[in-house]
């Protein structure tokens, strides 16, 4: 599928849209995986419908269903347009409904209804708008801010094992994590490393200057750029791991997302000794003959990791690493470039000020002037950083954003303001 595609089938769902595709697609992984060890699907589906999947329960006959369009159209096949008006709250505004989810979020231990009795002495909830009430808790609950879905999050949740495992063949599980790497200068750095699961080779991993969510997805997208598109990642549970967007990347490339279990940092323990590994064998060189650059870091561990860690034998394995891994050379799933990147689009939501202009990123960019006072969302690639970002409106696209420059903007108003 080319980028234009793919950006075009996901780019007009909803938040809440993404929320429920990714919730039926948990609960059908959770049924192939029991149906894989011997259940009858009948037992996958009774079984199922029990369980709260991100706040929400499938009956067996809907899992049924699911189930089967995964098969014929894998992800997209769980996808739903949802109303016209793309989830949004045909009642209340969405000043207020921001209100509420910030509200809601600094007392989770609080009820709704005694947040909407709060809202209604400050004049923010009138009398009249108790009768929508329902639609603040359906919106809640939506959210995944209803008090089932806050005392109850980790229901549902795919884990991972709790025994020592292997899987059977390469790229069938890679696992990730984040290591405090060496100072450069004042710049702390970390580096975000894969490994394969059977191989132990590394698949990819670099030091950066940061620990947020696109330096993962940086480096996954570069591990499969390299190596392929695994079919499972086990992470533990930190915020780049765990996001909406990287769930989503991972569905879109038909990647099975598994986290550990809280407080079982042991069950990675492959990940773990390949970072015990980097620091007794190549960050302990760094303390006679420093890097000077996060650059020259970089070099330095991509040469000490295919000359010298992808070539020794493995005590494990009785080869090495990069022997295991191409003997299964042939199996290994590739993709296009352009569709890792679409995957990985950031979204982010903005109002447009009164002069037509919205912040992103630190700078002023300049808006259609129609679309002043609205909400809309600003689309970028993170691994384009210098490129314009997307302007999207409605499920529809602007156009690119353009850097707001005050002085041509005088120029022309003083010209108009000479002949008027």
């Amino acid at each position: 599928m080319e980028k234009s595609e793919l950006i075009k089938r996901y780019g007009e769902l909803s938040e809440k849209s993404l929320q429920i595709a990714l919730a039926r697609h948990a609960a059908v992984l959770w049924m192939q995986a029991r149906h894989q060890v011997g259940h009858s699907k009948e037992e996958c589906y009774r079984e199922a419908s029990q369980v709260e999947w991100s706040g929400r329960r499938f009956g067996g006959s809907t899992l049924e269903r699911y189930w089967s369009y995964f098969r014929r159209e894998g992800f997209e096949g769980l996808l739903t347009s949802g109303r016209l008006d793309k989830g949004k709250s045909r009642v209340f505004q969405a000043d207020f409904l921001k209100l509420l989810e910030e509200r809601r979020k600094a007392r989770p231990k609080g009820t709704i209804k005694e947040l909407l009795r709060e809202l209604k002495r400050e004049g923010l909830f009138l009398e009249p708008m108790w009768k929508s009430a329902p639609s603040i808790y359906r919106y809640l609950r939506a959210k995944g801010l209803d008090s089932k879905s806050m005392k109850q999050q980790w229901v549902g949740t795919p884990s991972g094992p709790t025994k020592s495992f292997e899987m059977g063949y390469v790229n069938e599980l890679w696992m990730t994590d984040v290591m405090h790497g060496p100072m450069i200068g004042k710049v702390a750095t970390r580096l975000v490393a894969m490994i394969d699961d059977v191989s132990r080779l590394c698949v990819y991993g670099e030091y950066r200057e940061s620990e947020k969510e696109v330096d993962f997805w940086f480096v996954f997208r570069a591990a499969m750029e390299r190596r392929g598109v695994p079919q499972k990642v086990y992470t533990d549970r930190g915020k780049i791991f765990t996001s909406t967007q990287t769930k989503l990347a991972c569905a879109r490339l038909d990647i099975e997302l598994l986290h550990a279990k809280p407080y079982a940092a042991w069950s990675k323990g492959k990940i773990e000794r390949f970072f015990k590994t980097v620091q007794d064998q190549f960050q302990s060189r760094l303390e006679y003959e420093p890097a000077k650059s996060v650059e020259e870091l970089n070099l330095r561990f991509w040469e000490w990791v295919e000359a010298e860690y992808h070539q020794r034998e493995h005590s494990a394995l009785k080869e090495s690493p990069r022997s295991r891994f191409m003997r299964e050379e042939k199996a290994i799933r590739l993709l296009d470039g352009e569709i890792l990147s679409a995957s990985f689009q950031e979204r982010e939501r903005r109002r447009v000020r009164g002069d037509a202009t919205l912040n992103w990123r630190g700078k002023s960019w300049e808006t259609p002037v129609y679309l002043r006072g609205s909400y809309v969302e600003v689309r970028s690639d993170p691994f384009k950083g210098e490129e314009a970002p997307e302007l999207w409106h409605e499920g529809v696209m602007v156009g690119k954003l353009r850097l707001l420059d005050r002085k041509i903007n005088g120029q022309a108003f003083t010209s108009r303001q000479r002949y008027e």
